[in-house]
């Protein structure tokens, strides 16, 4: 069965990561109508309640985004990725990525309610807002 509302947020706390969390979760929004259900019939797929499913899903993601995001000098080779500026960056954000830090449903409706701002250290999407610059956001 289809989630009809994706709402998910992450409370990374160090916002020198601001960018590479939010093209992460631009990806799981954009992916979302397409892989949350599951073809044996569970509900929800990756993008589920879950907070472990969605804490592997976004640390997956991070080295590929990372090497992206960091790649303004076409220096994309193996000795890039296998530099230990770049190891020690990517297990870094992986380390801010975990279950307590992140929240899904109605939980996400009570930080948006009680938090303004917040330095640019969480990231959170919201399918059901109806104004666009608040589907993919930081606080």
């Amino acid at each position: 069965m289809r989630i009809k509302e994706l709402k998910i947020a992450l409370k990374f706390g160090d916002n020198d990561f601001r960018d590479l969390f939010t093209e992460i979760f631009a990806t799981m929004y954009d992916t979302w109508g397409r892989t949350s259900w599951s073809n044996d019939g569970n509900e929800g797929g990756l993008f589920t309640e879950d907070k472990s499913k969605i804490a592997w899903l976004i640390r997956s993601l991070i080295p590929a985004y990372y090497a992206m995001q960091d790649n303004m000098d076409d220096k994309l080779n193996i000795e890039y990725i296998s530099d230990s500026k770049f190891i020690n960056a990517v297990d870094y954000a992986v380390s801010l990525v975990s279950e307590d830090r992140i929240m899904v449903g109605s939980e996400v409706d009570d930080l948006i309610s009680t938090t303004t701002w917040a330095n640019s250290e969480i990231v959170i999407i919201n399918s059901a807002s109806e104004d666009y610059e608040r589907i993919i956001y930081t606080l």
